[in-house]
C-alpha cells in the first residue's frame, strides 16, 4: 500500500471554525489536500476535491485533476472515489472520476449526487463499508449527519483519513472537536477516540503537510 498527498490550494479559517466554542480573533492556515491510496490492483482517491471555492480568498489553487497529472496519473485510471462527505470542496472535482466507483454515506448522497459522473456506479452504506482488504470506510457523523473517516491498515500501522471531522493536529493533541459540526458529542467521541497513538492521522486540511513544487508527497 502506497499513500500520497495531493495539495491544490490553502486558505485559512477562523478560530470558531477550527475549535468549538473558540472566540478569538486568530485565524489558522489550512491546506486542501486528497489522499491516493495505491494498492497493486487499485488506485482509491480519498475525497475528489474542488475546482472552486467561492467566497474564500485561495492560494496556489489548482484542480485536484490537474495536481493527479504532474503525478502521473489520468483522472480515468482511478479506480474508486471515497466521498467523505457532500460538502462542496470534497465533492465537486468528482465530475473527472468518470471510470471509478464512488463510495457514499447513504445520507450524504443526495448532496453529493450532483457531482458524480451519472454512469459510474455508486455504493451507498449506512455504518461501514470495506473499499478493498485492509481498507474501510466508517460513518462518524460529527462534522456532517453522514460524514466519515476511512481507516487503512498496511500490516505495520493503522492510517486514518479524518474528512474534516479535525481541520489542525490541535484538534486531536488537544482533544478539541472543530468548531463546524453536525453533532457535537459525535464530534468529541471522534477525537477521544482517534487522538491516540495507536493512529496515523492524516487530515484533509492539514498545513504541516509540505508537498513538493508539483503539490504532492509520498506519505507512506
Amino acid at each position: 500500500m502506497r499513500i500520497t498527498a495531493l495539495k491544490y490550494g490553502q486558505s485559512t479559517i477562523p478560530s470558531s471554525m477550527a475549535f468549538a466554542g473558540s472566540c478569538d480573533s486568530d485565524r489558522y492556515d489550512i491546506s486542501f489536500t486528497v489522499y491516493l491510496i495505491e494498492t497493486a490492483e487499485r488506485r482509491i482517491l480519498i475525497d475528489a476535491g474542488c475546482d472552486t471555492m467561492p467566497g474564500w480568498d485561495m492560494k496556489y489553487f489548482e484542480s485536484p485533476s490537474v495536481i493527479l497529472s504532474r503525478f502521473g496519473l489520468s483522472p480515468e485510471e482511478i479506480t474508486d472515489v471515497i466521498l467523505t462527505h457532500s460538502h462542496h470542496d470534497h465533492a465537486q472535482a468528482s465530475v473527472y472520476f468518470t471510470s471509478a466507483t464512488f463510495y457514499v454515506q447513504r445520507e450524504e448522497y443526495a448532496g453529493c449526487r450532483k457531482f458524480i459522473p451519472s454512469d459510474c456506479r455508486v455504493v451507498l452504506f449506512d455504518d461501514e463499508c470495506e473499499i478493498a482488504e485492509g481498507i474501510k470506510a466508517v460513518r462518524i457523523s460529527g462534522h456532517s449527519v453522514g460524514s466519515s473517516i476511512v481507516v487503512a491498515c498496511n500490516g505495520e500501522k493503522n492510517y486514518v483519513f479524518c474528512g474534516d471531522e479535525c481541520y489542525t493536529r490541535k484538534n486531536l493533541t488537544d482533544c478539541l472537536p472543530t468548531g463546524s459540526y453536525f453533532s457535537l458529542d459525535n464530534a468529541i467521541g471522534f477525537v477521544e477516540k482517534y487522538g491516540s497513538n495507536d493512529f496515523e492521522m492524516l487530515l484533509a486540511h492539514d498545513f504541516s503537510i509540505l508537498p513538493d513544487a508539483n503539490g504532492f508527497v509520498r506519505i507512506v
